[in-house]
């Protein structure tokens, strides 16, 4: 008795795809198949078939490497010419390797050459920076320097407003900006 097994599991159980089993439904499968509810069923002894005509294929295969092994003194100069254009494809490998190391090694010498003027990109800021600090707080020296003779003139109202903090907004703190000026 026949085991019936849907078009999937028929291929895998046949080791072909779903799409070769529908294709060949139509012509030496039919006999064993069976529609139930819309679905196609297709029985076990199918595989047989398939069998028979996997290994009449591989026998084929087989006699004409077979001829082949026996007529290679025949296609001598096919062989031959498959040699040259194999030799040809080697050099032109090697050649392409040797490219690529060449370009691999310039490639690294980019980079160290970046990284080394990242570094001295990296210092001339720093000494920039130094040189914007030193000018600010000379400027700074310089802008305390005439308060403090202006101060020396006056010595009791700025003790005054020493002693007596007065609160300034946020907007005066922002912009410096004092009411006695």
């Amino acid at each position: 008795m026949s085991e019936y097994m849907t078009v999937k599991e028929f291929a895998l159980k046949a080791n072909v795809s779903v799409q070769a089993i529908y294709q060949r439904l139509d012509r030496d499968l039919k006999p064993y198949l069976k529609m139930f509810k819309g679905k196609k069923y297709i029985s076990s002894e199918g595989l047989q078939l398939l069998v028979k005509d996997d290994s009449t294929v591989i026998r084929q295969e087989l006699n004409k490497n077979d001829l082949t092994k026996f007529n290679g003194s025949a296609n001598n100069p096919e062989i031959e010419l498959l040699k040259d254009a194999l030799t040809t494809f080697k050099e032109q490998l090697e050649a392409k390797d040797k490219q690529i190391s060449e370009l691999q090694a310039a490639l690294k010498a980019e980079q160290e050459h970046s990284a080394q003027l990242t570094t001295a990109l990296s210092q001339q800021q720093a000494l920039h920076a130094g040189d914007i600090q030193r000018q600010l707080v000379e400027q700074r020296a310089e802008d305390q320097t005439p308060t403090e003779q202006t101060n020396d003139s006056e010595p009791a109202e700025s003790e005054t407003q020493d002693q007596t903090p007065q609160k300034q907004s946020f907007f005066q703190r922002l912009f410096k900006w004092n009411k006695n000026n």
